[in-house]
């Protein structure tokens, strides 16, 4: 019973001009927001192909999962 709605918040931050990216991860489950450790990647898709696999380790459809790219 309660709430078991997740959702998950991929945001990728550029680093300097050619420094690569950093992606956040928030998880939500259940109204308890966890974040997860930051993840170093070389390029925005390295970046989204890694919050794909999060996403899919913790059985969230990648079309459900919020990208944020700054």
């Amino acid at each position: 019973m309660g709430n078991n709605r997740q959702s998950l918040r991929a945001t990728i931050t550029r680093i300097g001009l050619d420094n690569g990216y950093t992606l956040t991860v928030s998880l939500s489950r259940n109204g308890r927001t966890k974040m997860m450790p930051d993840r170093l990647a070389d390029t925005v898709d390295d970046a989204r192909r890694v919050a794909a696999e999060v996403a899919r380790d913790n059985d969230i459809p990648w079309n459900t999962v919020e990208v944020l790219c700054r």
